[in-house]
Formats: C-alpha cells, structure tokens, sequence
C-alpha cells in the first residue's frame, strides 16, 4: 500500500535527512553517562548504534516497518532524540500519522544535557518543524450518531475495534489516513456499520442513525404480530368474524354439489327411459318423463355452479386466515359429491 505520507511537503525534508541519519551514530558515541543514567556502557553504546545503523538502512531502503522496529530497540537502549525523531518519521511513512505526531511531541520536549551533541539538539528543532507541516494535513473524522429520543446508556461506538470516548463525538478527531470501520450498538437497537476511506487532509462527517430494535415483532404470512401488553385491550379481529360465514359458504357449496348429483342421476335415468320410448317421436304417456328430465336437468346443472362457487369462496377465505393450517377440496361424481381436508 502507497504510503500516505507521500502526499505530504515534508516528504522532501525526511529524504534528506536520512543521510542525517547516520550522524547519529558518532552523537551516540559522545553521548555522556550525565545525560543517560541508564546507559550501561561500551557494550549497551555498540548495540544501540548497530541497531540504530540498521534503521536508518531499512528507511533508506524503504523497508519501514524493519526500520521502526529498530530504531524503537536502538531508543530503549539510549533515548535519543536523534533517533526518536526517526521513529516518528517511520511511523509517518507508513501511514500511521497519529502515532508519528505522538512521537515528535515527544521528541520536542525532550530534555537535554548542556552539553548534549549537536545531533541531538537539531532532532528536536527538526521535530517541532515536521510536526507542525505534519498537522496542516492530517485527515479529520467526525462521528454523529442519531438516536431518538434519547441516547441510551449503554450506548457503544468503535473505531477499528477501539472505544471512542463520549467527548470525541460529534467533534472533527485526527484520524490516520486510509480504510476505516465505524460500529454502533446499543441494548434494544439494530447495531449499525459503516466503512470509509479517507485521504489526507480530508474532513469526513458520519452521520449514523441508530433505530429501536423491533425484535418483539414478528411476521408470519404477512401478518405482523406482536405481544401484548397487560394493558393493552384485545383487537377485534376481521377474519375471525368472517369464518362462520366461510363455514356456512362450504356447507351450501357442499349441499348444492351434492344436490347437483342426485338431480343429474335422475336426469340421467329419465334420459335412458326416454330413449326406449321415443322412435322417433314420444307417446303421449311419456310427458310426465319428459317434464321431469327437464327439470332434474336445469337443477343439476344451477346446483352445480352455485356450489362450486360457495364452496370456492368458502375455502378461500379459510385456507387464508392466518395461523390456519388446513386444506380443503371437493369431489363430485355421477353417483356421489363430498368434501374433505383438515382444518
């Protein structure tokens, strides 16, 4: 990944003083016992100046991370300024501009020795510099979170996994620049996510609504429901009502398809007789068959299509009544209807 330091003017000033760098070498080597207590002697001297030599090649070579590690060993040998201010370089190449802030405002109030070497004393000149050009461009976040009607308490927000303060909201914070995750949570809320990146010298605003959990709810054939509560009264419910009537519907739908068969039997018996006695035409005695055949047959046939259509609409209004789980069907034939299913 580019490095977002790149984008900054002081790259230019860090490029040349890397060969700086190495001077710090010879600074450590004059260092006195008076202005590090804690310095050991030749031995802690040697190694602090090979790591810190190996630093400032893994910075020339743009190997950063190599280079911070190093120079963080080479600092807690002898804490130098010379070498805390290439730490906050490191840090700045590599996109962690906070860190690299925090470490040249450390390395501004740095005390030194009268007699401290020169090295030294110009790490904490070109500190308070780069950190002031550093700031001119540091990205800012501001983090708004919309709850109503109040802010629960208990309310969390992350930033890359990491709490964020009550007083850093609704405020512009200094943010590293690059990919970032915001998350929002709360008891009796829907947790919220939001992911951005930011450029350098960018100022970015969240605005994060933060709505009640409706849990309690749920839906179940398109029909929202939800528990009661000891005060609320009982809602009348419009299908319940409907399906005495739905009932009654397929009880006449079931008659008239049964009346429809028992008409067309004797429709039918009639017909056959008729036919036996009718070569071409029909005697006289034959009038009453015919009358009978007639009627039987105009009845089977608007018995029929009524109690198709009751029983139709009768089923359609059970089989969609929430919280049923039934069927129901019809069978008709010369001889016999019915109706069947479970409810």
């Amino acid at each position: 990944m580019t490095s977002a330091s790149n984008h900054y003017p002081m790259a230019s000033r860090i490029r040349r003083s890397v060969g700086r760098a190495l001077k710090l070498l010879l600074a450590l080597a004059l260092a006195t016992k008076a202005l590090y207590a804690q310095d050991s002697g030749a031995e802690v001297r040697t190694a602090a100046r090979d790591l810190a030599v190996q630093g400032a090649e893994a910075f020339d070579h743009r190997d950063y991370a190599t280079a911070l590690d190093r120079f963080g060993r080479a600092y807690s040998l002898v804490p130098a300024p010379s070498i805390s201010i290439m730490q906050a370089r490191s840090l700045a190449k590599m996109g962690r501009i906070i860190e690299a802030l925090d470490r040249y405002e450390k390395t501004q109030h740095m005390q030194l020795a009268a007699d401290a070497p020169d090295a030294f004393r110009q790490a904490v000149v070109d500190a308070r510099i780069e950190s002031e050009e550093l700031w001119n461009h540091v990205p800012r976040l501001t983090i708004h979170v919309h709850v109503s009607p109040a802010a629960p308490n208990n309310l969390a927000i992350l930033l890359d996994s990491k709490q964020v303060p009550g007083a850093l909201l609704d405020v512009g914070r200094p943010i590293d620049p690059g990919p970032h995750k915001v998350d929002v949570s709360a008891t009796g809320y829907v947790s919220e996510t939001r992911s951005i990146t930011i450029e350098p010298n960018e100022r970015v605003t969240l605005d994060i609504p933060l709505i009640a959990n409706s849990s309690s709810t749920t839906l179940s054939l398109g029909v929202v429901s939800s528990r009661p509560q000891a005060n609320d009264r009982p809602a009348r419910d419009p299908v319940a009502s409907i399906k005495p009537w739905a009932w009654v519907a397929v009880g006449v739908g079931t008659a008239g398809l049964a009346l429809s068969a028992v008409t067309g039997v004797v429709a039918l018996n009639k017909k056959a007789t008729l036919d036996e006695q009718c070569h071409p035409g029909c005697p006289a005695e034959a009038a009453s068959d015919i009358s009978t055949f007639r009627t039987t047959r105009t009845i089977s046939y608007v018995s029929l299509l009524g109690g198709a259509a009751s029983l139709g609409l009768g089923s359609y209004i059970l089989l969609r009544s929430p919280g049923e789980q039934g069927y129901v069907g019809a069978t008709l034939g010369p001889t016999h209807a019915g109706i069947w299913g479970a409810f």
